[in-house]
């Protein structure tokens, strides 16, 4: 099964500024 948030994560790993940011907000 593949979940949206596993998408954005592979997208993350390209920035990894923007991981920090998104992995914050998607927790909060």
């Amino acid at each position: 099964l593949v979940f949206p948030e596993v998408a954005e994560v592979k997208d993350d790993d390209s920035m990894p500024q923007k991981k920090k940011k998104k992995k914050s907000g998607s927790k909060g």
